[in-house]
């Protein structure tokens, strides 16, 4: 089976777990410090003020809490995305409001930002889906206009840039995952880059319970902490960080350049870096029966997203958004992670256009 995806995991990992273990610090400490400083030195910020975290999901929380938003307050976001985008918002008492994508990039629609926003909107959250940026020149200055608080979901998109700089470069926020899918992990694991120093003190506090200092409970906070045993993968990750990505965009560019038409690709504006966290496209018939044609011939696929979050039971209103609903009938992953062959890749390439249907 070729599997829709795969860690890279090897002998930096495994040594770097086996001295963390053999160390006997275990818990939050030096490695975790460790983790953050290198990732910041990869979005080229040391002043990015990362703050690791157990998840991607409590990362999006945690920004919203340190950000003050809650109860009353609205976020526009897009519905396009995993739940855990929308859900952090209700944690913290306050509203999602969801928003249309462009069904070119399929990140949200800066006319539904421009459209729902009222005098209760608080934040934007823009996803980069799949590793493509969202318009962020754009929605930067629409929450200028509009004096928005910018929280990014990144969690797909590690190192992705627009005209060469790291994403989150004007964000209030910015949540990464490292969940064993995404491009690095540390198994389980997020982290937070926030621009104001204050923030990530509190969010520092709000993970370990509201200590700074043992027993001395400066707030009310959760454990939310990442252990030096995840964090010592994570170091080992982002060093290879750069290399996986050149990978996976040498994969996508063969897709990109080989497929049929018939698969209608993601569009990557001019001067957006995409870091193809997965490599989709749109297939307007018969999306179902090729995912299950290359399923029998060994070959993993996968439908991201197959119910939009406006349809899922928590949310449901009878909100009506046609891009969004459109692209969860059509649209398939196909594999790109950097463990893949070339011989691989020329397979499922072959294998895909001897389907289509003139």
């Amino acid at each position: 089976m070729i599997r829709l995806s795969k860690v890279s995991l090897g002998m930096q990992e495994y040594l770097q777990v086996y001295l963390t273990l053999r160390s006997g610090n275990i818990a939050q400490g030096k490695m975790v410090l460790k983790f953050e400083e290198l990732f910041a030195k990869y979005i080229r910020n040391a002043e990015a003020n990362c703050v690791a975290v157990n998840s991607g999901t409590s990362g999006l929380y945690v920004a919203l809490l340190a950000l003050g938003v809650g109860k009353g307050d609205e976020v526009l976001l897009p519905s396009f995305s995993f739940a855990a985008t929308a859900n952090a918002v209700k944690l913290v008492g306050a509203e999602p409001v969801f928003c249309d994508i462009d069904p070119d990039t399929f990140t949200i629609s800066l006319e539904e930002i421009k459209h729902k926003i009222t005098p209760r909107t608080k934040c934007i959250i823009p996803v980069h889906i799949f590793g493509l940026p969202a318009n962020l020149p754009n929605i930067y200055q629409i929450a200028k206009e509009h004096k928005l608080l910018i929280l990014e979901d990144a969690a797909q998109a590690h190192g992705a840039e627009i005209f060469g700089n790291k994403i989150g470069w004007d964000a209030d926020a910015t949540v990464y995952s490292f969940y064993p899918t995404k491009n690095i992990t540390s198994v389980e694991g997020g982290i937070i880059t926030f621009r104001d120093s204050k923030h990530a003190d509190f969010a520092r506090l709000f993970r370990n319970q509201g200590m700074r200092e043992k027993y001395v409970h400066e707030i009310i906070g959760m454990n939310l902490r990442l252990s030096d045993v995840h964090a010592s993968i994570g170091v080992a990750q982002v060093k290879k960080l750069q290399g996986i990505t050149a990978l996976r965009k040498r994969n996508a560019e063969y897709y990109t350049n080989n497929l049929s038409p018939y698969f209608i690709r993601q569009l990557r504006p001019e001067g957006f870096n995409h870091v193809y966290h997965q490599y989709v496209v749109r297939i307007k018939l018969r999306r179902d029966e090729i995912k299950n044609t290359l399923a029998n011939m060994g070959i993993e696929s996968g439908v991201y997203y197959p119910v939009p979050i406006h349809q899922l039971s928590p949310y449901k209103s009878g909100l009506v958004l046609p891009a969004t609903e459109s692209l969860c009938q059509e649209i398939l992953a196909i594999p790109v992670h950097s463990k893949l062959k070339l011989s691989e890749i020329k397979k499922i390439t072959r294998l895909l256009n001897s389907l289509v249907i003139e």
